[in-house]
């Protein structure tokens, strides 16, 4: 009933050498691109974000935008407005 004994320096070594090997293998891949390659993905990154900005229903006049990407503008609300939207019906002062 004795288990399989393991040396835990090689397992450990076994651990990080196949770590490094993925990493290696991610950099190679992001890295290893000849430079036709890398302009050819360019080109298709800026052709699929023209065509879903092509699809928008109004142009954003700033470009980034600034509401959060909502693509939309907030409307300001005039100071009276803001309390009185809040308050339930039964708040109001006017007694009804």
């Amino acid at each position: 009933m004795t288990g399989e004994v393991i040396n835990l320096r090689q397992a450990r070594k076994r651990r990080d050498r196949k770590t490094r090997e993925t990493k290696a293998e991610i950099s190679r891949y992001e890295h290893g691109r000849s430079k036709g390659e890398r302009v050819l993905a360019g080109a298709i990154n800026l052709k699929a974000v023209r065509i879903h900005d092509a699809g928008r229903l109004e142009a954003e006049a700033s470009g980034a935008g600034s509401s959060a990407g909502s693509g939309h503008t907030p409307v300001p609300r005039k100071p009276d407005q803001e309390s009185s939207d809040r308050g339930n019906v039964g708040d109001k002062e006017d007694g009804a």
